[in-house]
C-alpha cells in the first residue's frame, strides 16, 4: 500500500525522534527550546529538561538514556544538582575512555566553588587537563577544599562534570551555566520510505517546551538521496511530484497527530535575533495554542479531585487523659473550583480554632512550693584538694512555711556522703533540687530525706534523674553534716519568695 505524503512525513518523524532519542543521550537535556506558553526562547536544561526528553521519548515510544552523555557539548559549568538535603549529592566525572561516570567527591552538601589552578594545555587520552580547587560544604555544615585533576575540551572546561543526587537525597538546588547543546551538533538522519522508496531528510532546527512540560523537536524535511545527499534527488530546479517536494517545517507538539503539521521553512523578513523558524512557527501555531489552553483549562476546572483531610492538633489543650486536643477538616470529591472555596472556608474555621486553643505558647503547670529551703553540709575532713573542708549546699522547696528550729532538728543528725553522681527531681512541690553524691541511692536518700521534711514523696510525684562527671575536681567524695555558723544551724527557710532567710541557734 502506497503511503500519502503526510504519512511519509509523519513515518519520518518518528523515525528520526527515536534515533535523535538514542543518539542525543544527556546532551539532550542541555538544548535550548522555544516555549509555545510564553513565546520565549529559553534553556531546556536541568530537571525541566529531563522530565520533558523522558516524556518525549514515552509519547513517541523510543528509548532515552539519561546517563548516556550523547550529543558534544560545549562550554559552561558542571550541570545536575548543586545543592541537595538528607544524604546530599556526589560529584561525579565522565570518562570517554572508560565510557561511564567516575566518582570525584562527596556526597556532601553542596559544592560551591571551583576555582582554577593551573593548566599546561597538553591534550592526554582523557582530554585537557585543569587542576581545580573545588569548594564544598559537608552534611554536618564544616567547608572543605579539594584539589582535583579535571578534563575538559579545553582550560577550565568543566562541562564533564555532574552532580548526582544520594538515594536518601533531595535536590534543592541545580548548577547554573551547564554546558549547551548547539544545534548544529544534532546530525541530520535519512528515512526512505518502504512503499515508495522516497528518502527524506530530516534535519532539526530547534526544540519546543509546552506548558504541560512536554519537550518536541522541530523538523525541516526536505528530498535527499539514500547516502544523505541532498543535491543529487533529481528535484532540481522546483520539480515536484514523485519523491520531489519543496522542504517543510515539521512540528508536532504534544507527540503523534498533534495539533500543527507541516508548514513552508522560508522565512519571512526578520526584525529580531530569534532563529528563523520561531517566526514561522509561531504564526503557525497560534490558533492552535490557544485551542489547546483553552481545552487543558475546561479539562482542569472539570476534574474530580479525591477526598481530602487536614487534622490540626493543640499545642498546649489536652483531654482527660492528657493527649492533646485535634480537630479533622474533611473535604470531599470536589472539582477545582468547588476545592478551592472549601478550602477558604476551612482557612477561616482554622484562624478561629487557633485562637480559641491556648496560643500561641504555653507553660506547664508549675508544682514547685513557695517556701524555700537552703542546707548547708560541712565535712569534719578536709578535702584531699585544699587545706579547707568540703562544704554542699543543698536547696528545696516546701508548701508551708514551717519552723527554722523544726527544720533544723530535721536535718541535725542526718549524715550522707558527697561523690560524683548527679541526683535530682523535678515535678513536684520540691522543685528541682539536686544533689552530688556517692551514689544514685545515697542522692535518692537526701532528697527522699527533704521530703520527709517537706510533706512530699519524691517516689509518688515527679520524676528523677541522674547524671555524673567524669572529672576529678568535681564530686569529692566525703561525708558531710549539717554546719553550724556562728552558734546558728545553717539550715534556713524563707516565709514566701520575697522573705528573708532565718536560721535556729
Amino acid at each position: 500500500m502506497t503511503t500519502t505524503f503526510g504519512e511519509r512525513l509523519d513515518d519520518a518523524a518518528a523515525y528520526a525522534i527515536c534515533r535523535l532519542l538514542d543518539d542525543g543521550g544527556a546532551a539532550l537535556t542541555n538544548a535550548a527550546a522555544l516555549s509555545l506558553a510564553t513565546g520565549n526562547f529559553q534553556a531546556a536544561g536541568g530537571l525541566t529538561g529531563a522530565a520533558g526528553i523522558a516524556y518525549m521519548a514515552e509519547r513517541w515510544n523510543c528509548q532515552w538514556d539519561p546517563d548516556k552523555p550523547g550529543f558534544p557539548t560545549e562550554g559552561g559549568g558542571p550541570s545536575g544538582c548543586q545543592e541537595a538535603s538528607g544524604g546530599g549529592v556526589f560529584l561525579e566525572e565522565w570518562s570517554p575512555r572508560l565510557n561511564q561516570w567516575v566518582p570525584e567527591a562527596g556526597p556532601h552538601r553542596s559544592f560551591d566553588s571551583f576555582t582554577q589552578t593551573s593548566c599546561d594545555g597538553e591534550e592526554t587520552s582523557d582530554g585537557i587537563a585543569t587542576y581545580t580547587d573545588i569548594a564544598f560544604t559537608r552534611l554536618d555544615g564544616t567547608k572543605g577544599v579539594i584539589n582535583s585533576i579535571v578534563y575538559g575540551d579545553s582550560c577550565g572546561d568543566l562541562s564533564r562534570l555532574r552532580g548526582r543526587v544520594a538515594d536518601d537525597g533531595e535536590c534543592t538546588k541545580d548548577f547554573e551555566g551547564g554546558p549547551k547543546l548547539p544545534i548544529d551538533n544534532i546530525p541530520s538522519y535519512q528515512y526512505t520510505d518502504e512503499s515508495s522508496n522516497c528518502t527524506i531528510n530530516v534535519e532539526t532546527v530547534g526544540f519546543t517546551t509546552s506548558a504541560g512540560g512536554g519537550v518536541d523537536p522541530v523538523f525541516k524535511m526536505s528530498p535527499s538521496s539514500p547516502d544523505g545527499d541532498t543535491r543529487n534527488t533529481g528535484c532540481a530546479g522546483g520539480r515536484t511530484g514523485g519523491c520531489c517536494f519543496s522542504p517543510v517545517l515539521y512540528h508536532q507538539p504534544g507527540g503523534p497527530c498533534g495539533p500543527c503539521g507541516p508548514r513552508p521553512p522560508f522565512p519571512p523578513d526578520k526584525d529580531n535575533d530569534d532563529p528563523w523558524w520561531h517566526d514561522v512557527l509561531k504564526q503557525a501555531t497560534g490558533v492552535a495554542i490557544g485551542n489547546l489552553v483553552a481545552s487543558a483549562l475546561k479539562t482542569f476546572f472539570e476534574a474530580q479531585l479525591a477526598p481530602a483531610s487536614f487534622t490540626l492538633i493543640a499545642p498546649c489543650d489536652k483531654d482527660e487523659q492528657k493527649n492533646p486536643l485535634e480537630v479533622k477538616y474533611a473535604l470531599p470529591i470536589q472539582n477545582y473550583q468547588s476545592r478551592v472555596l472549601s478550602q477558604q472556608a476551612v482557612i477561616m474555621e482554622i484562624l478561629q480554632q487557633h485562637l480559641n486553643w491556648k496560643t500561641p505558647i504555653c507553660f506547664e503547670k508549675n508544682e514547685s512550693g513557695r517556701y524555700f529551703r537552703s542546707i548547708s553540709f560541712e565535712s569534719e575532713a578536709y578535702s584531699p584538694n585544699s587545706n579547707a573542708r568540703i562544704n554542699k549546699r543543698f536547696r528545696y522547696r516546701s508548701q508551708s512555711p514551717g519552723d527554722v528550729r523544726q527544720l533544723a532538728t530535721h536535718w541535725a543528725s542526718f549524715e550522707w556522703n558527697t561523690g560524683p553522681v548527679i541526683v535530682w527531681h523535678t515535678g513536684s512541690p520540691l522543685g528541682s533540687p539536686k544533689v552530688w553524691a556517692a551514689s544514685i541511692d545515697e542522692g535518692k536518700r537526701v532528697i527522699r530525706h527533704a521530703g520527709g521534711e517537706a510533706g512530699v514523696d519524691p517516689d509518688q510525684v515527679g520524676e528523677w534523674g541522674v547524671g555524673g562527671s567524669d572529672n576529678s575536681r568535681y564530686g569529692v567524695s566525703a561525708t558531710v553534716k549539717l554546719k553550724r555558723v556562728d552558734g546558728c544551724w545553717a539550715a534556713t527557710a524563707r516565709q514566701g519568695p520575697d522573705g528573708w532567710p532565718e536560721a535556729a541557734y
